[in-house]
This record gives C-alpha cells, structure tokens and sequence, in this order.
C-alpha cells in the first residue's frame, strides 16, 4: 500500500524494487517440452528389430513358458509368439521364422499371412 501511495503519514519507507524476487523468478521458468518422438535415423522397415523375452511365472495358468516379442523399430509393428519351452533351439527357430516372413512380406505384401500379431 505504501508503494502505491495509498498510505499518508505512516513513517514507512517505499521498497527499492531491484529486480524479480526469486519467488517470482522460479515461478516463471518453464520446462523444456519433451520431443514426442525420438528420431532414430530409421529409414526404412527391418531396418533396426527389437526383440525381447518374457518369462511368466511357473504358476500362470497356461502351458506356455515364454512370449517372445519382436517389434520392427521403423513402423513399430509387433509380433508375438508363445512359446511352450524357453530352449534357445525353440526361439532361435521362431526368430529365423520372423526374418523368412519379413523377407517375403517386404517384397510380396499381399501374399504371405503374417504370424500372431499383437497391435
């Protein structure tokens, strides 16, 4: 009140205003947005393939042991397989299956069924 000249006779002295508290300083910053995607320099299907490995536990209720997911890091198409035993004999077998589709697929698209896929 005093600074707004609102108050007379009062012995109170008007602030030196010296810049920005650091309240209001802090209350003004603002994050940096977070990019929505992150660009991986893909260009073109297959080129880059995650795969990954999910093992349940022994008490899920079914007979499979495993799920074996690979997902295509350009498009982000997933495939899902389950598996009835975790061997490498089992997964190596369905990852060679995967490469034989893909191959196909890339170059015939509407002749080949896909395996179980997973959106």
């Amino acid at each position: 009140m005093v600074d707004g000249g609102l108050v007379k006779g009062m012995l109170l002295t008007q602030r030196q205003q010296q810049g920005p508290c650091y309240a209001c300083h802090v209350g003004k910053q603002k994050k940096k947005a977070h990019r929505k995607k992150l660009d991986r320099g893909l260009e073109q299907p297959n080129q880059v393939v995650y795969v990954d490995l999910l093992i349940p536990r022994n008490d899920n209720g079914t007979r499979y042991e495993a799920v074996l997911i690979i997902m295509d890091g350009f498009s982000r198409f997933v495939t899902m397989y389950m598996l009835t035993s975790k061997a490498s004999e089992v997964i190596n077998k369905r990852i060679k299956e995967y490469i034989l589709w893909e191959e196909q697929a890339w170059w015939e698209p509407h002749q080949i069924p896909g395996p179980a896929v997973v959106h």
